[in-house]
């Protein structure tokens, strides 16, 4: 009896077994398996690591949703004192996940061809992008357009005013009928450069607040400014077929006889 229940927990063990490392050949990935793959593909990206194996299991797991929903999770490792993040998914619920008002929130789109869209204007030059996505965070000057702010007393600073801001990375997991799809470094790319952003907020606070960068914070003073500049960012993995391109207009032979110089000989031949 007790070596059948030494098999069973080897064959749960080895079926729970951490990805790293190892080479996933099951299409029908699970949710936990998901988060984990996830996070090692984000974790591979900051390190310059090779993901493009794990990357190509992602894009073919086959999920029961048409949208799946991850969030940011901030942790800070005791031992190393770095702020670090994790992916993990959310059953997505409205009236649990803050003001959806239109100034509050950033949707990012990434289309097939790897191009970056926010509220209907192209952001594909970076400079652009971290300049909006500084500014939405920020809001310095309270417009209307950008998040609302709101009272909050934290530790060290008293009343201070937190912004609101949520931002959704919206991308398209599954190729169009010209066999495109957002590509996953351009989608970890984005994911960075927002994080890196908001990381970049929380240094200028600890600087003007104690003249020290904010890796060289205590862990107390970080939670603080952690709290003064959250980040709030949802990632939608869009798997929705996408509907083909609509048809061509009807060919008009008048209007290409006439862009072809032939409109004239044909009338003189009337």
């Amino acid at each position: 009896m007790k070596k059948f229940r030494l098999l069973i927990y080897i064959i749960i063990f080895l079926l729970s077994s951490n990805l790293h490392g190892q080479e996933i050949n099951n299409q029908n990935t699970t949710d936990y398996n998901f988060e984990e793959l996830f996070n090692h593909i984000y974790n591979a990206y900051i390190e310059n690591k090779q993901f493009d194996n794990l990357s190509e299991n992602l894009y073919d797991s086959i999920f029961p949703e048409s949208r799946l929903y991850l969030q940011t999770e901030e942790n800070i490792d005791k031992d190393s004192i770095k702020t670090y993040f994790n992916f993990k998914k959310l059953y997505f619920d409205s009236k649990n996940h803050g003001d959806y008002s239109y100034g509050n929130v950033c949707s990012i789109i990434i289309n097939t061809k790897d191009s970056i869209f926010i509220r209907g204007e192209t952001f594909d030059e970076e400079d652009k992008f971290n300049q909006f996505i500084y500014n939405f965070l920020l809001n310095p000057y309270y417009d209307v357009d950008l998040p609302e702010k709101e009272p909050k007393t934290v530790q060290y600073f008293g009343e201070v005013m937190v912004s609101r801001a949520i931002i959704f990375l919206n991308a398209q997991m599954v190729s169009d009928s010209l066999k495109q799809r957002t590509s996953i470094k351009i989608l970890l790319k984005k994911i960075n450069q927002i994080i890196s952003l908001n990381n970049q907020l929380r240094n200028e606070l600890a600087i003007l607040k104690w003249n020290e960068t904010y890796n060289e914070l205590q862990i107390q003073k970080r939670l603080t400014i952690n709290q003064i500049y959250p980040l709030r960012m949802k990632i939608i993995l869009n798997y929705e077929v996408l509907p083909p391109p609509p048809p061509p207009p009807p060919h008009d032979k008048d209007e290409e006889d006439f862009f072809n110089g032939k409109w004239k000989n044909k009338k003189n031949n009337r």
